[in-house]
């Protein structure tokens, strides 16, 4: 059972990838279940996958504890920007610009009608996704496909964390700890308010899903969570809260979910906007007790599992390609949506099944091949622009990781920069 202390020497929490990596299985689980059930063994994945996108507010509470993190242990150290914004650009903006470059130059190469309009519409909106607003471009269009479409709708959160990236260092540079924390908690709220403003004047769920002001509660989470680990007890001084708050965000959402199934014309867009602030709570439950170990035995050894941390490794490339490949398994044939005939005993379990395991797998290979045959070898600059962290010194090993590196010895957890999708 480890503790987070003033007392500790340095230390890598390597369950912080393992979340990462939970984070991005939920996302791509949600957009590879596409077979409705038939059977009633086919209802428990199918349903359990319709609250993937849950995944994506755990990255964004994973981002908000990490870069809050590494900008406070630099906070006050020459070249605070430029160092803060430069590892930024290296780790997104390689991998992030060939993609979109590739959809608009290469889709249209398959000699697909279909694939060749929609990189024509994505040329004609290029300015959104190009300066990472796509978030706002969605929530204007209503949907995730109509001016964002080859899957870039999905680049929504990354636009959203570009953003917090972009404003972030500014407050922490220039505000006291405890003022942080106080942003925080009114940032949590005035999410909240946005949503709940947004539904009562009829906008779009979309809408309400992707502003940003209306999403800034998971990433003030993690904000909040990284200055408290600052202090003389760091987390230990939250572990007790973790099951209480994770009870008391789960039921009343199970409550919620419930409801709508009953109630005659059910708001799901007010529902929506209160379901986010209970995710948002719930994530940063899960952090704390990652980093606290109160994900004792069969907890602990899940988030710290290698295939999980492997997950989270490569979740950005991960992100980008994977919404990609329900239309490629199509062209050549694969059933993705099972429009026919059920497989086996009247069930689409077993098709399903192999789907998913295709989809992942092609997806984790892809990001795998993006990290060892391009991404590294940008991350490798990221030695000219040192994070601030203590020890500040990184070798190749550590430049390429993505498990959380060494603590400041200061009574907080350790950190990593690494950027979630």
């Amino acid at each position: 059972m480890s503790e987070i202390s003033s007392e500790q020497e340095s230390r890598r929490h390597p369950g912080l990838d393992g979340l990462r990596g939970i984070a991005i299985l939920m996302v791509m689980l949600f957009h590879f279940t596409l077979m409705p059930p038939v059977a009633t063994w086919d209802k428990p994945l199918y349903t359990f996958a319709r609250y993937g996108w849950a995944g994506v507010d755990l990255f964004f509470v994973l981002s908000g504890f990490l870069i809050t993190s590494i900008l406070l242990d630099a906070k006050g150290r020459k070249q605070y920007f430029k160092n803060f914004y430069a590892r930024r650009m290296l780790r997104v903006f390689p991998l992030y610009y060939a993609f979109v470059a590739g959809l608009l130059i290469l889709y249209p190469l398959v000699g697909d009608p279909g694939w060749t309009r929609e990189a024509e519409v994505l040329r004609d909106h290029w300015w959104w996704v190009w300066f990472h607003m796509t978030n706002w471009l969605v929530a204007r269009t209503g949907d995730f496909s109509t001016a964002t479409p080859l899957g870039t709708g999905g680049f929504w959160s990354i636009a959203i964390e570009e953003q917090f990236y972009l404003v972030w260092p500014l407050f922490v540079l220039l505000l006291s700890e405890r003022q942080l924390q106080w942003l925080c908690g009114a940032f949590f709220l005035l999410s909240l308010v946005t949503r709940l403003g947004m539904t009562a004047v009829g906008l779009s769920w979309t809408a309400v899903f992707t502003v940003t002001f209306g999403r800034m509660d998971s990433l003030a989470v993690g904000a909040l969570i990284a200055t408290v680990a600052r202090t003389p007890t760091g987390l230990n001084a939250l572990r007790p809260f973790v099951l209480p708050i994770v009870i008391a965000t789960v039921l009343p959402f199970v409550a919620i979910e419930v409801m709508l199934r009953f109630i005659e014309r059910p708001n799901y867009t007010l529902a929506l906007a209160v379901e986010l602030s209970l995710i948002a709570a719930c994530s940063g439950a899960l952090l704390v007790g990652t980093m606290t170990g109160n994900l004792d035995g069969i907890g602990a050894r899940f988030t710290h599992s290698t295939i999980l941390r492997s997950f989270g490794k490569y979740s950005f490339a991960l992100y980008l390609f994977h919404g990609h490949l329900n239309r490629w398994f199509e062209k050549f044939g694969f059933d993705v949506q099972g429009r026919s005939a059920p497989s086996s005993a009247g069930s689409i379990m077993p098709r399903q099944l192999l789907y998913l395991f295709m989809a992942i797998g092609f997806s984790y290979l892809l990001a795998f091949l993006s990290w060892h045959l391009y991404e590294k070898h940008f991350l490798r600059l990221k030695t000219a622009f040192p994070s601030g962290r203590i020890p500040s010194v990184e070798d190749d090993s550590k430049a390429l990781s993505t498990d959380c590196p060494e603590s400041s010895g200061k009574g907080h957890p350790p950190s990593s920069d690494e950027p979630c999708a």
